[in-house]
C-alpha cells in the first residue's frame, strides 16, 4: 500500500479540498454534457448531474427532491469483492476488553469473497459485508457551491461511494488516528464496523490514482481519485 498516495487522498477528501475539487467537477461536467439544468431561477437544477449515472444502482438510489437538493439513499453494500464478504474461514481478533471476537463461518462463500492480500485474518476486524441489513441516506445540495471556510467532518458516514459503499474519514474514533487500524484494511483500504463496511482510504478496487469518480460527500461536490 503506497501511504503517500493514500495520506494524499485523505487530505483530498477534506472539506476545503473537497470543495476546490468540487468545482472542477460541476463546472466542468456541467458545461461539457449539459445533464445538469438550472431553472433560470438561480434555486437549483432540473435534472440529476451526469456523474449520478456512474453510481451502481443496484445498491444505490438518488432522484431530485425539488431542484435544491438531492436524495441519496444506499444499502451500504459494495459491488466489488473483499475478504469481509463472508465466507467458510473463521476469524478470531482480540476486542478491546481482551475477549476474543469470532466471526464465521458461513455455510458457502459469498460469490464476491476473496482471500485477504493485504491484511489477514487475525488482522481484521469484527463481522462480514452481508451481515449489515440496514440503509444509509443523504441529502446534498443540487447545485453546491463552495463556504466560506473549511470545517473538520465528523466520524461515521461522511459519503457515498459509486460502488454504494459508504466513505469514512481519516479517524478510527474520536481523536483516534487511523494508523491503529491501518493493519485491518482490504485491498481496496476498507473494514467492517462499527454499522457496515466502509472506506477510510482510495478504494483500489475502482480508483488507483487516477481520475475515477469516487463518490459524493456530504456537502453536495463529487470526490476523485486524484
Amino acid at each position: 500500500m503506497n501511504q503517500s498516495k493514500n495520506k494524499s487522498f485523505l487530505m483530498y477528501i477534506g472539506i476545503s479540498i473537497m470543495a476546490i475539487a468540487g468545482v472542477y467537477s460541476c463546472t466542468s461536467s456541467d458545461d461539457d454534457n449539459g445533464s445538469t439544468t438550472d431553472d433560470g431561477s438561480g434555486n437549483g437544477a432540473t435534472e440529476l448531474h451526469a456523474a449520478f449515472a456512474e453510481f451502481d444502482s443496484d445498491n444505490v438510489t438518488i432522484m431530485m427532491s425539488g431542484t435544491s437538493s438531492v436524495n441519496i439513499e444506499t444499502n451500504g453494500l459494495p459491488n466489488h469483492t473483499s475478504p469481509y464478504w463472508s465466507s467458510t474461514n473463521v476469524r478470531t481478533i482480540t476486542g478491546p476488553n481482551g475477549n476474543a471476537v469470532v466471526t464465521g463461518p458461513a455455510a458457502t462463500d459469498h460469490p464476491l469473497y476473496v482471500d485477504p492480500i493485504i491484511t489477514s485474518g487475525d488482522q481484521m476486524a469484527p463481522g462480514n459485508i452481508d451481515d449489515f441489513n440496514g440503509s444509509f441516506s443523504l441529502t446534498v445540495p443540487s447545485s453546491p457551491t463552495l463556504a466560506s471556510s473549511s470545517s473538520t467532518t465528523g466520524l461515521g458516514a461522511i459519503g457515498i461511494a459509486v460502488s454504494g459503499s459508504v466513505i469514512y474519514n481519516d479517524e478510527e474514533g474520536p481523536n483516534v488516528p487511523l494508523d491503529s487500524a491501518v493493519g485491518s484494511l482490504d485491498y481496496t483500504a476498507a473494514h467492517t464496523g462499527p454499522q457496515s463496511y466502509h472506506y477510510h482510504l482510495e478504494p483500489k478496487a475502482f480508483s488507483d490514482d487516477d481520475d475515477a469518480l469516487v463518490g459524493i460527500i456530504s456537502d453536495g461536490f463529487f470526490i476523485y481519485g486524484r
